[in-house]
């Protein structure tokens, strides 16, 4: 729900008190509010609890999280077809879908969108 590309108000609060509802139900089943479990509480179950307020500020954790630049580097590393010269081939690389990336904001026709569902959808 809250890695949507676009997301509502009303689903940011729904996610919110879903998420809520997770991280008590986390720590009633895992911490039980006793100091000598605390080692269960991870530091990642409590910041899903700031995660809706940050989509407010930020946007959709999509275009923010360290996801999209992993995918970014994966995708130019499979890329490089100049195993000589590596650090070159990817800068031209990169180079490159940064111009195409341009171009297609400057033409949205050059964009050819032919589907938008996810793969196996």
């Amino acid at each position: 729900l809250i890695h949507q590309q676009q997301i509502t108000h009303t689903e940011i609060r729904l996610a919110y008190w879903l998420l809520i509802e997770f991280s008590e139900g986390f720590e009633e089943l895992y911490y039980q509010r006793k100091t000598g479990r605390l080692h269960f509480c991870r530091q990642s179950v409590h910041a899903l609890l700031h995660l809706a307020q940050q989509v407010t500020h930020c946007g959709p954790p999509g275009y923010t999280t360290q996801f999209t630049m992993e995918q970014m580097i994966g995708d130019l590393g499979s890329e490089i077809k100049q195993h000589s010269n590596p650090y070159a081939n990817l800068s031209q690389r990169g180079l490159r879908r940064a111009q195409v990336n341009a171009l297609k904001a400057m033409v949205p026709d050059l964009n050819a969108v032919t589907n938008t569902l996810p793969c196996g959808a």
